[in-house]
């Protein structure tokens, strides 16, 4: 604040009309109209004009996989008899029908059995297998060409009939296509 400043504020508080003070050599009059000085108002905190107000949060769902696994679909194949027909498809003729009986199969699939022809009975296998999503089972020929085998596989789900179909590879070369239906009722 300036020296002039000064002195007219000691001018007010002092009550007198005229006021000379020395500012570098410079006299200054104050004119007698001034009687009292505008109060300050007094400084006021000014609250904040935004005001933030918390949210209650809930965090999404989670998803977490079963803990349990859940139970497998039925099986195409069961401890049973079928009819499988082998139609040759490389190395020989004909369609070749059999009586196959699973005898047991357990939950993870492997099943065990044995089989004949139909139409010669003297045409006798055993067979060991796999069911998850493909069909595999091998057979080993027990009666009429012992220890001829052959390695089948094909579709674990049944078509519309309720039919499994796939492919079958002997030792002797030859090559088929097989169908797998339930026998009887």
């Amino acid at each position: 604040m300036g020296l002039w400043a000064v002195g007219a504020l000691c001018w007010v508080a002092c009550g007198r009309e005229e006021l000379d003070f020395e500012d570098t050599a410079r006299t200054i009059v104050v004119a007698p109209r001034m009687t009292t000085v505008p109060p300050v108002p007094p400084v006021v905190p000014v609250p904040p004009t935004l005001t933030l107000t918390p949210l209650p949060f809930t965090p999404p769902p989670v998803t977490r996989p079963p803990t349990t696994t859940p139970p497998p679909p039925p099986l195409a194949i069961t401890a049973r008899q079928y009819r499988i027909t082998f139609t040759c498809t490389s190395g020989c003729s004909g369609a070749y029908a059999h009586f196959m009986t699973v005898d047991s199969i357990d939950s993870t699939g492997e099943f065990v059995g044995h089989g004949r022809g139909v139409s010669d009975a003297s045409i006798q296998w055993t067979m060991s297998g796999h069911l998850s999503s493909q069909l595999r089972f091998d057979l080993v020929y027990t009666g009429a060409n012992a220890g001829h085998s052959a390695a089948s596989h094909g579709s674990a789900t049944p078509d519309a009939n309720g039919r499994l179909t796939g492919t079958t590879f002997d030792t002797a070369g030859q090559n088929f296509t097989y169908v797998l239906q339930p026998e009887g009722p």
